[in-house]
Order: C-alpha cells, then structure tokens, then sequence
C-alpha cells in the first residue's frame, strides 16, 4: 500500500462508515491523475469488496424495482480506463481481481440479488482492459450476467464492444476470448409459448444487441477462427434446430438463410443462430478456406437436422466456385423435398446454365425422380415448383414440362421459392392515376369526369379512393396554380369533384402555403371565391362536408396568423365575409363527455376551427388598424362585434365550441374590445347552464394567465360562483381553483378576499388539495421569498380551515409536498412538518419530504427529530433509496438527537446495513458525533 497523508486516509475511514460520503468521495477519486494510488487502501479497507454491491430493491408500486448503483463502479472503470491507456498491466490486473471476487462472492447467492446495473459496469471494464489480463475463465460469469430478469440492452452494447475488443489485436488466445463471449451471446433458453402452449426458444440476450453482435463479429470470427468459429456456431445452431417445430419444418421459423423480409423479427435465438454459422462460414472462406468443403460435406449436407443441411445447400450457392464440387452430392432426389424448397431453388436458379450438360441432366432427373408425400396431381405440382427453377427453353426442362402438361398441370405459382409466403400492403393503396396524369386532367378539363368515377386497379381486392387522394394531393402540391384556376371554373371545377377529393386539394394549398409557395394576392382570390360558395355546395348533406368546412377554416386563419406571411390587405373584407357564411354552414358535431376533452374537441371541430378563423382574422384586421395610427375601435365595432354577439348568444341553446374557444381566447377577447369582453363575461361562463360553463373553464386551462384577464373573472363573479357551485365537474373546478391560487402566488389576491377566501371557507379537501398540488408544481422555480412565504401561510391556512386532525391523508401528502418552501422548521414551521408528516410515509413523496427535512434538520433539530418520528409511524420501509434514510439518522445523532436516532434505527431495522448504523453511533462518542 502506498503511504497516503492523514486527510487522505480520514477519507477513507469516512467512506468505509458513511455511505454518503462514499457516494462523494468515489467520483472525486476517479477523476484524479494518481487515482491508482487509493487502490490497495480502498481494497484493504473492504470499499472494493463485492458484498458492498446493493442488491435490487422492490420499490413503492407491485412489481416494480429500484436497482442502486455501486459508487465503487466509476473508480474501477476510470482504473480500468488509465490501465488501457498507459498499458499498465499492474493496476490492471487489480481491477481484474475486484471482478474475479465479485464473481466468486456470487456463486453462493441466489441469482435475484444480482445487481444488473453491476453486471453491465463489469462487462464495459473487460471491453477496455489490456486483453492480456483478462484470462477465458474470467468469461465465466457472462452467462450469470444474462440470466438477469432485468433489462439487458447495455448489456448488449458492452459486450459486443468486449468482443471487438478482443478480436482487434493480433493474439489467437484473445481470438478464443472472443468466440467464448459470442458464443454466450447466442445463449438461450426453453419457455412456454402463449400462443401454442409449446416449448420455445428464447434468447437471453436483447434481440436487437444480438443482431448487432452477430453482424459486427462473426464474419470477423470466421476470417481470424476459421473452423473453430464454424464449429462453435454449427453445434449452436445443430442443438437449436434439432427439436419442435425448428427441426420438423425449419422453414417456418427461419424461412429463408439470407437475409430476407419473410424472416421473423421475433425469433431472435433463432435467426442469430443461422446467421452467425453463415457468416462465420463466409468469413472463413476469405480468409484460408482450407478444409472448408469437408467440413460442409461432413457438418452440415451430411446431418440430419433440416436447418444445417438448408445453409450447407445456401452454401454451395453463395460460394459456388469453391464448393462448385459438393453439387454433386447436394442433387438427390431425397433432397427435394420442402424443407429444402429455398435454398436448393435458388442454387439451381443461379447456377443451372453455369452446370455442365451432366450436372443439367442429373438435375431434371433428381426432379422428376423426387417423390414428396402425396402421387399423383401433388408430386407433379412439387416437381413443376421446381422446374421454374430452371429456364423453360432448355431442352430436358422443356421435355420435363411436357411430360407434366395438361389441364391438371395447376397454375403457376407466384413464389415457387417459398412453401408459404406472407405478403402484407400498407398505405393508402394504389391509385388509378399518377399525379402527373392527374395535372394532365386538370388541364385536359377531364378532372371531375375521371376522378369522380375511377377505374379499379388491377385485380387486387383494395379500396383505390385513398391512393386516388394521396396522388391528387401529390399533383397539387406540384403544381398548385393549375389547380386554383380550377377553383372557380364552372364546369369540371374543383367545386364538381368528390367532397373527399376537395378536401385533399385544399390539404394541399395549405402545405403549398405553409411552404411560402404561393403568392399573397391571386391564389387568395380565387381561394376565398371558393370558401364563399361553400354555402350553395351540393354536398352540404354529406357526413364529410364537415371536415371540408374545418380545412377551409384552417386555411384562412392561416392566411391572416402572420403578418409577415399573409394574404393582400384589401381582400380581408372577401376574407372575413367567407369566413361568416362557413359559421353559418359549419355541422354541429357531438360534444364529449368529459368536461376537459372539450378543448380538443372544440380545436378540431369544424364550427371551432371557423371559430378560431374568425378570432384570427378579427386580430389582424385590428393590429393593421393600430398600426396605421387609427385604433381598432371602430372596426370591432363595425365589422366584428355582431358575429361575436351571434356567437355568444347561440351559446343558449349549445354552440359549446363558442364557449370553449372564448375562454381559452380571452386574452385576445381583451384585446379586440375589452368593454365587450366586460360586458360578457359573464355570459362566456354561465353560472346557470353547467355544461356551457364546464366547457368555458376547459378552454381557460388553456388560456395564458394574467392580471388583466385575472382581475375580469373576479369582477364579473366567475372565480367565486365556480368555487361555490355544487353541480360542477371535479375536472372544471379544477381549473377555477388553480387560476385562483395563481394569482395568490402571484400578489394579484390575498387569502383574505374572495375567491381565495371561498376555498379555505368552504374547506372542501378536493379544493384544498389541488390548490396545495398546484403550489407544489412550483417547485424549482425561481421564487422571491414572499412567494414561498405566500405558499407557506397557505398551507397554515389551510390546515386551520380543515382543522388538522380531520384533513384527509390525501390532503395533508399534497400540503407536505411544500416543505420545500420552508426556509427552516423553528416555531410554527416546525408544526406545520409534524402536521403533515404522518400522511407522507405512504407515498413516493416520501423521499423527497426526507429531503426537506435532511435540510431544514440545522435550523431546529428537536422539531425535524420530531417530525421524522410522526414519519416513520406510516412509513414502511422496503429500502433506502440514495441512503436519505440513514443520512439523516446519522445527522440526528450528530446534532445531538441520539434518542430519536436510536429509535429511528430499532423501527428500520429491517433494511441492510441498518444495525451497524446503530451501534457506530453508539460507539460514537457525543460530543464526536455532533461535531460530524
């Protein structure tokens, strides 16, 4: 051991009994240059000792679990980095030895007190040490490694970067090392499939690491390994495929050995098993090939499981020029048969003309002579599956055709190369025109008379309409002036096509619009001509029209959002007339039945995207006329008030649309006219029809918060009459009670004036709570201290209000989530902490209520001992999450709570490491404990 200096072995000791300063110090450890020279100490003094390693934990909800993290790790990893770089085989080797007594200490314990995050650290620290002091028995603990029943995707990624690792130098032992750790990559085990009640195989190791080790290293295998790869990999794949379904009909789970899309995903053991033994194999024949056609011949055509004789035939195809010779012994009669179809179909497919007239011979014989289960009409139709193989104009293929001629020949078959075959469409389906021919329609003037009445497409049994739509909305983003011409024309116009049709044109312009492709002024013309005769449209009965009125809609808001980016000034007027006779043709739609999807509702509506067209609209007409000096009064007055008004007033009989939007707009309504908005407010949130009023405070949840708009809900009552009203949704009183404790946190209203003054009054706990959840979402903010002061008086508040003993425990877990707030815990701060404390041992709040109180433990000692005591009375433990627990134990005793500390210790006694805190505090002399 090195000589350390006093402060440096104090250290030390501080780190072997505080587990909060060994998750310090060890950070603080790695990151220095001499991190090497702590080894031998930190190892002597038990800190590297694998029985420090936390196991998993359940954590608060079932079948959860926290898995801690071993401070140890990152200072053996930064070891294990400066070892790689400086060569160091000494300081190596060390950390070599910390993994070998982690795996032995792990033989003798069940495998669920495995700690996977551990298991992923080891495997990243044997990627980056010097291979020549990693020994192959070191590989041993890999396959205990993925039997964990956690997740394994950094698994995977360490230890496909291991064995790069070991496959880069030039070492055949570090080869070996390599090949070991692949192999345990292709790990599997035997479960029961859900589907079929049957024994499946399944891979330990996550299928898309396993994919990924196979394509980055086994080629890499096969060039360094040769016949030591394939071997490995063959008795891998012969003991997969040699049972079940894999080994009676190996086609169905692996359909084809090149990479193919008729190949499942799913069946990762599997694929890699195939693909591995192919590519190993690959691998060895660039390389030195010598023995390669023995070992094809003997290991694979030779077996008798399906899957290897399959690659041995995929084999001779692939490396045709040096297997050539083994197409003799492949071209059986016995070997025509299913199981085979693919492989043997392709290699006669590829290499037939490339045969001698012998081999050809031998070939359509083989076929003719091969005899599948079934005679007669089933062993002709096997055998013409197979001559499609071979080129029909060759003369003993077109003989053998002959001779399987006639009306019971059957009909071609689509993939004779496959025993099933799986197909799948996706998209909108084809189209009867291409975009190009639709722009050709356009100009032909044969638009509604071809799209309106398409031709099917081909025999397939799909719907064309989508794939009609897609290639129309395709030709009029290329070309959006042809089609604005036709927005207007009076015979084969747009106005004649299909609604649906319509709808993709205008989805189109919008795109075409968006992307700045259109021009301010002629487009706009012609565009709003057509919105403007959306009212004499034929199609107005129709369920889509709907949808064609919203698009509309959403085009004009967008040509009047951005005053950089928006229609010509003179066409407003044209624009806000279209936009008032789509309100008055707008479908009513069903309003859903939970209050807070209003907003979403409303926002896709079509009555409520004309809605936010007009606010949109009536925005920009009033900026231009600020702009140019003359206020916006009179235009409100003039050309937008009586829409609002019809709008408004509708409201009585429904129109909730209105009332959502209005609300969430009001901002924007005080803007426009703020007498208006005065005047209605009222009226936007009916106290006397709850639906309306439910559907308003959906909309103000979505409303940018301020004082203004603050200060006109409380004038005009709203606030007040939804905090007092009975027959509102919990979801819309919701939105009143958080507005309102906005503008307490705000300075904009007092706990003493109404509504505030309503929600302690009528104590209702659901209030209560959420004001005290919305407070507590301050957390982190950047607060001023009368802000917290203001939380803190709430929560006094409330507790008189509900008169503490009788809080709901739900209620006193929302108001304990404010002690962060507290600026210390001295007088009524520290009642307010034992108030709350019983209620917060039940809930994942817990650890951060043990986090408060660690901070505020300084400012009054008593109160926080207190405090912690009401805690643990709920509080059942199952772990320690970070050590808070036994971190703030330690502080109690070291500000002279020892009584408390010792009773806190006897009710936890139960978590790990838990007794020796408490006999290290008895050993600690008082005075020495409160001085830390």
């Amino acid at each position: 051991m090195t000589e350390l200096t006093q402060n440096e072995a104090n250290l030390l000791d501080m780190m072997a009994g505080r587990p909060e300063m060994e998750r310090r110090a060890f950070p603080l450890l790695a990151k220095r240059k001499d991190r090497a020279r702590f080894f031998e100490d930190l190892r002597a003094g038990g800190l590297l000792d694998p029985s420090r390693d936390p196991r998993p934990q359940p954590g608060d909800r079932p079948g959860s679990w926290v898995v801690p993290y071993w401070p140890a790790l990152g200072y053996l990893r930064a070891c294990a980095e400066q070892s790689a770089e400086r060569q160091d085989a000494e300081l190596g080797g060390k950390v070599m030895g910390v993994l070998r007594a982690a795996a032995e200490y792990a033989r003798d314990r069940p495998l669920e007190e495995d700690n996977p995050v551990t298991s992923e650290e080891f495997a990243h620290i044997i990627s980056i040490l010097p291979t020549q002091v990693v020994q192959a028995a070191d590989l041993g603990p890999v396959p205990r490694w993925l039997r964990t029943r956690f997740d394994k995707v950094s698994l995977g990624a360490n230890l496909d970067r291991a064995i790069g690792h070991f496959l880069s130098g030039q070492d055949p032992g570090d080869w070996s090392k390599a090949l070991a750790l692949a192999t345990h990559c292709l790990a599997w085990e035997t479960v029961t499939d859900a589907i079929t009640s049957g024994p499946q195989p399944r891979a330990l190791l996550d299928g898309f690491w396993l994919k990924t080790v196979i394509k980055h290293h086994a080629l890499g295998l096969g060039r360094k390994l040769g016949e030591a790869a394939a071997s490995a990999f063959t008795q891998n794949a012969g003991t997969l495929f040699a049972t079940g379904i894999a080994a009676t009909h190996s086609w169905l789970v692996r359909p084809a050995v090149e990479e193919h899309f008729q190949n499942h995903d799913w069946r990762a053991a599997e694929n890699a098993a195939v693909e591995a033994l192919r590519d190993s194999i690959l691998g060895w024949a660039e390389s030195d090939p010598t023995g390669l056609p023995d070992f094809v011949r003997a290991k694979l055509l030779g077996g008798d499981v399906e899957m290897l004789r399959r690659i041995g035939i995929y084999l001779i195809d692939a490396l045709w020029n040096q297997l050539r010779a083994l197409y003799a012994y492949a071209c059986r009669p016995e070997l025509f048969q299913h199981g085979l179809r693919h492989e043997l179909f392709n290699l006669l497919k590829n290499h037939y003309e490339e045969m001698d007239a012998q081999d050809k011979r031998r070939t359509v014989a083989a076929i003719m002579g091969a005899s599948p289960n079934g005679e007669g009409r089933a062993r002709r139709a096997s055998q013409r599956r197979w001559l499609a193989a071979l080129p029909p104009d060759d003369p003993d293929v077109a003989l053998a055709l002959e001779r399987l001629g006639g009306a019971d020949g059957g009909a071609a078959d689509t993939h004779p190369d496959f025993n099933s075959y799986l197909e799948a469409f996706h998209g909108p389906g084809p189209s009867p025109y291409k975009p190009e021919e639709i722009t050709a329609l356009a100009l032909e003037g044969k638009l509604c008379e071809k799209l309106n009445n398409p031709p099917r497409v081909g025999d397939l049994p799909l719907p064309t309409d989508l794939g009609l739509r897609q290639a129309l909305a395709d030709a009029v983003a290329s070309a959006p002036e042809i089609f604005i011409e036709k927005l207007g024309a009076a015979e084969d116009g747009i106005p004649g096509l299909e609604v649906p049709l319509q709808y993709e044109v205008l989805a189109a312009l919008r795109g075409a619009w968006k992307a700045r492709q259109l021009g301010p002024r002629a487009p706009w013309e012609s565009l709003i001509t057509y919105f403007d005769g959306l009212r004499e449209s034929p199609h107005r009965n129709e369920e889509a029209f709907g949808e064609l009125v919203g698009k509309a809609a959403d085009l004009l808001a967008d040509g009047a959002r951005d005053d950089e980016h928006a229609y010509d000034e003179d066409l407003l007027p044209m624009g806000w007339e279209a936009i008032r006779k789509l309100a008055e043709i707008a479908p009513a739609t069903q309003q859903p039945g939970k209050p807070l999807d209003a907003m979403t509702w409303a926002i896709n509506s079509p009555k409520g995207r004309v809605i936010e067209a007009a606010v949109t609209h009536a925005l920009r007409e009033c900026r231009l006329a600020d702009a140019r000096g003359e206020g916006h009064g009179k235009i409100w007055e003039e050309r937008f008030r009586a829409f609002f008004d019809g709008e408004l007033g509708k409201t009585a009989d429904g129109n909730d649309e209105f009332s959502t939007l209005a609300a969430s707009y009001l901002v924007n309504l005080i803007y426009l006219s703020p007498e208006w908005t005065r005047a209605n407010v009222a009226a936007v949130f009916p106290r006397d029809r709850p639906e309306n009023l439910s559907c308003a405070l959906a909309g103000l949840a979505f409303s940018t918060a301020t004082r203004d708009s603050y200060e006109l809900l409380r004038s005009g009552g709203v606030l007040e009459s939804c905090v007092r009203a009975d027959n509102l949704p919990p979801e819309a009183r919701k939105v009143a009670v958080q507005r309102v404790m906005w503008a307490y946190l705000a300075g904009a209203q007092t706990l003493e004036e109404a509504p505030a003054k309503s929600v302690l009054d009528l104590a209702r706990p659901q209030d209560i709570e959420e004001a005290a959840w919305f407070l507590s979402g301050t957390r982190g903010s950047e607060l001023a201290a009368d802000q917290r002061g203001r939380i803190t008086a709430f929560w006094q508040a409330a507790l008189t209000a509900l008169e503490n003993d009788k809080a709901p425990a739900t209620v006193l877990l929302a108001l304990g989530s404010l002690a962060w707030a507290l600026p210390n815990a001295r007088g009524a701060n520290g009642e307010l902490l034992k108030a709350v404390a019983p209620a917060m041992g039940r809930d994942v709040h817990a650890y951060g209520f043990l986090e408060d109180l660690a901070r505020l433990l300084p400012s009054a000692p008593g109160e926080i001992a207190e405090a912690f005591s009401r805690f643990l009375q709920s509080y059942d433990a199952t772990f320690d999450y970070d050590d808070r627990l036994k971190t703030l134990i330690w502080e109690l005793a070291a500000t002279g709570q020892r009584d408390a500390a010792y009773a806190a210790c006897a009710k936890l006694r139960a978590l790990p490491r838990m007794p020796e805190l408490a006999e290290r505090i008895r050993n600690t002399p008082a005075a020495a404990s409160e001085n830390g």
